[in-house]
């Protein structure tokens, strides 16, 4: 109850069905051993694909800052 008065009932559904999502996939190759090879890809192309949707909407900038053109008064490198 804490996490939806934090983050919103969106986010807590959508958190909320990923692990619902992962734990059937999880009990599903525990029951069905011949199935693992197939529920592991279709897990892994899910998170590659939620993964691309998800990767524009990042501000890259706040994790990995450019660096900045040198400003008027920064030192000029020495003639090779």
């Amino acid at each position: 109850m804490r996490a939806y008065t934090l983050v919103g009932r969106n986010v807590t559904l959508a958190v909320l069905s990923l692990a619902v999502a992962i734990g059937g996939l999880t009990v599903s190759a525990a029951l069905f051993p011949r199935l693992q090879g197939l529920l592991l890809t279709v897990m892994a192309l899910g998170f590659f694909v939620v993964a691309m949707m998800l990767l524009p909407r990042l501000r890259l900038n706040a994790v990995l800052p450019l660096p900045s053109s040198p400003g008027p008064d920064a030192p000029v490198p020495a003639p090779a």
